[in-house]
């Protein structure tokens, strides 16, 4: 059984991955000043396709131990 924790404050919230985060996924990602911060060796560009293939990946993943990628 996994526990979907989430942490929130006033501007933030902290959550496992759900499906419909692919298209914000992919405007964090392709951001110039948001590259920066992508694992070594992350898509560049970053494309849609790459958002849509992580998220699902993400998903399976248990939370306690996903990754970027």
């Amino acid at each position: 059984m996994t526990n979907n924790v989430e942490l929130s404050t006033e501007g933030l919230l902290l959550r496992p991955y759900r499906l419909e985060d692919v298209d914000e996924v992919y405007a964090y990602a392709k951001d110039p000043g948001w590259d920066w911060f992508l694992v070594p060796g992350s898509p560049h560009p970053y494309k849609w396709r790459n958002a849509e293939e992580s998220v699902p990946r993400r998903l399976m993943a248990p939370w306690s131990t996903s990754r970027p990628s």
